[in-house]
């Protein structure tokens, strides 16, 4: 994870905070619904009032959550509404489960709990709300307050205790995903120092006596076997397939082409393709490109790159003699055609008889598997950070099927046997046994999916017309609750748009046997969000483990230093890179063209000692020189601490008629030396470049500038060294 004000920000602290983020969430949503319902359930100003003091106390705590500051006091709030909830209540004994039950305020102390404790402490705390629920219920409600707490606290005991051992398995999956990026982070340092010697030794060992060598000898077999090596280590260091991101490789693939190739670039996608794309992409480009330096009768040709969200667009164009689209050959049929197919990409030919040719490749991102999250990435992923997810799956339901159940249970010598219910309950149960079955096998497959989204829907629509209007929406709709149980453990193998769609057809089911039924429409919203809020707070839940997944993957994935050494070139050589490549193609053979070793040379060399975008400009403002024949001399033992003054000082010469230039530079000294000596017109523009503390000595024969840092110091005006005493 990155790092904040100097900070290494862990997984731990990511995890709590969506722990409180999904309690959050349902905390908001329950408190919108109660909002609704007050209107129906007041008629006085006092009730209004109590009423209110309850959104204000679960709104508070809702938002502390979401801003992650759940504590204590949270707990505190919540536990105060539901006290007020029984006050509104007043001499009514509210329905087990009913809109305007006090449960209704249960689970938010409940769910606190699981965000504020561990251990044996949840435990503790969550038998003391029970226990307290219970109390006040019967002092209210007298028998059939204390029935109605019993049943009610069984209910939700169960869904406490699922959503404690959902966030347990959430918390140790952070634990080792916070141990193992601490490894990463280590073996990451390791690599990029190495990496950073490596390059470092290569530059100074390999490359630049490589190219001083093609300038001064480029006939020779120990030059060009010299070339060939260096090239090779530039644009392939791990001996296999190209590696970095695609545009680089793209440009290393241009670069050792025996034609000039132009490379443009249109980026507006951050998500890599995946390698097997890439390496397509890379493959099919340089066939087209060796098809065009053979066959075109054109020195140059075109690649361009557009990227965008889900698509990866690569032209390859040519000016030269074209063909008969008709007549493709072998290579442009399987080493570009084929090959982008294999990986679900496309690839078109386009040419004429004196018209150029144009080989347009594309790939396109399953757009919608990569939207709806399905696949086997969302299950890998989990399986990664907890093990099996139908093991946990099981544990989970099994939590809270022995909640309802009991509840219901208790629900029987009050109301009697619900047999269209049970009857859905044990076909809910019997599906949620064969997808945890399957979900410890593998991702739920697409029939396993519709079971899960179906199956709950028919459940409801056998169960729910049975049960009397006045008691639709209490304890006895217990099958409602039931019926989510195959959609919690589908939500382990999809995404969150998935399950969006999966509780669509119960939704319905739910929404017109309701209302059908007679439901009261303030009523309404308080059965048919029972679903979707447990659906969505295990799957907040499983996203954390998915993202600590995710962590531990990248710490398990095999290194690569052939990569960071690649990348470490890129990031000293710049835009050098692709010159010094195509000087080395041609010396070894392998391209046309001059190659300009000795300014490339000395290029290398400025990238080596002056590394960074920092001294960017003061790189540049050297290779102009060179490229004007200037003999331009640098000994840099440290880079210039003034380099913005030199900057301005080279951009003055290349207006000056000079012959050589000669720069000796530490961190604490820059000399310059110009031969021969300015003349008086540009000893002016030269003054007025710089900047104190220089000083320039003008003669005939030379104009020697100097700085140096003691100077600047004893220049620099300080207040405090004349202050009295």
């Amino acid at each position: 994870m990155g790092g904040r004000g100097g900070q290494v920000f862990s997984f731990g602290e990511s995890v709590e905070h969506s722990i409180r983020l999904a309690v959050g969430v349902v905390l908001v949503t329950k408190t919108v619904v109660f909002t609704g319902q007050i209107p129906g359930m007041t008629e006085s100003r006092s009730e209004l009032a109590l009423a209110l003091c309850i959104v204000t106390c679960v709104t508070i705590a809702g938002a502390r959550c979401l801003t992650g500051r759940a504590g204590l006091l949270d707990l505190g709030l919540c536990a105060s509404a539901l006290v007020t909830s029984f006050t509104l209540a007043g001499d009514i004994t509210p329905l087990p489960g009913a809109a305007n039950s006090p449960i209704t305020h249960l689970v938010e102390p409940m769910l606190l709990a699981v965000v504020v404790s561990q251990g044996r402490r949840f435990g503790l705390l969550l038998a003391s709300i029970s226990l307290f629920f219970v109390v006040l219920r019967a002092q209210t409600g007298g028998t059939d307050g204390l029935i109605y707490g019993l049943q009610e606290a069984t209910f939700l005991t169960g869904v406490a205790a699922a959503a404690y051992l959902l966030v347990s398995r959430m918390r140790g999956a952070s634990a080792r995903a916070d141990a193992a990026l601490l490894t990463y982070r280590m073996r990451r340092a390791d690599r990029r120092d190495l990496a950073e010697n490596e390059a470092t030794t290569f530059l100074h060992d390999d490359l630049v006596p490589t190219l001083l060598a093609v300038s001064m000898l480029p006939d020779a077999a120990e030059t060009r076997a010299a070339s060939t090596a260096s090239l090779n280590r530039l644009i392939n260091p791990d001996g296999g397939s190209a590696t970095g991101a695609l545009l680089d490789q793209l440009r290393a693939v241009a670069a050792a082409t025996t034609i000039r190739v132009t490379v443009t670039a249109r980026d507006r996608s951050r998500r890599p393709p995946p390698p097997e794309v890439e390496a397509a992409f890379v493959g099919a480009t340089r066939e087209a490109l060796r098809n065009a330096a053979r066959h075109s009768g054109v020195e140059s040709a075109r690649v361009s790159v557009a990227r965008r969200l889900g698509r990866i667009e690569v032209a390859i164009e040519d000016d030269g003699v074209g063909f008969d689209p008709s007549r493709t050959g072998v290579g442009l049929r399987t080493s570009v055609v084929q090959r982008m197919r294999a990986v679900g990409g496309d690839a078109m030919i386009g040419s004429g008889r004196r018209a150029g040719t144009t080989v347009s490749l594309t790939w396109r991102d399953p757009i919608l598997r990569r939207l709806l999250g399905t696949g086997s990435e969302p299950y890998d992923l989990v399986r990664q950070s907890i093990g099996d997810p139908g093991r946990v799956a099981a544990l989970v339901c099994g939590a809270l099927a022995s909640g309802y159940l009991t509840s219901a249970a208790l629900l029987v010598p009050s109301n009697g046997p619900q047999p269209r219910s049970a009857a859905a309950a044990i076909a809910a149960l019997l599906t949620v046994a064969m997808l945890c079955r399957a979900l410890s096998r593998g991702p739920l497959s697409r029939p396993w999916l519709v079971a899960a989204a179906l199956i709950p829907a028919a459940m409801v629509f056998a169960a729910l017309p049975a049960i009397p209007v006045a008691r639709l929406g209490g304890l006895d709709s217990w099958v409602v609750e039931v019926g989510s149980l195959p959609i919690l453990v589908a939500a382990w193998s999809v995404g969150i748009r998935v399950l969006c769609l999966m509780l669509v057809p119960s939704a319905v089911v739910i929404g017109t046997t309701a209302v059908s039924g007679g439901l009261a429409p303030a009523d309404l919203p308080h059965l048919l969000l029972v679903q979707p809020v447990n659906a969505f707070f295990v799957a907040l839940i499983i996203r954390g483990c998915r993202t600590a997944g995710r962590a531990i993957a990248l710490s398990q994935s095999p290194d690569r230093p052939a990569s960071d050494f690649a990348r470490r070139l890129h990031d000293l050589l710049g835009h050098n890179y692709l010159a010094i490549s195509a000087a080395l193609a041609v010396n070894a053979g392998r391209g046309e063209g001059s190659t300009d070793a000795g300014r490339l040379a000395h290029a290398a060399r400025d990238c080596l000692y002056l590394p960074g975008d920092r001294f960017a400009p003061l790189r540049t403002e050297f290779d102009a020189l060179r490229q004007r024949g200037v003999q331009l001399e640098s000994i840099v033992r440290g880079p210039p601490e003034p380099h913005d003054g030199l900057t301005r000082l080279l951009q003055v010469l290349h207006r000056c008629d000079v012959a050589v230039v000669r720069i000796a530079s530490t961190r604490a000294q820059v000399s310059v030396v110009v031969v021969p000596g300015v003349s008086p017109t540009d000893r002016s523009r030269i003054t007025a470049a710089l900047e104190l503390p220089w000083t320039v000595v003008f003669d005939t024969d030379a104009t020697v500038l100097r700085w140096d840092r003691q100077e600047q110091i004893a220049t620099q005006p300080d207040d405090r060294r004349h202050a009295p005493g």
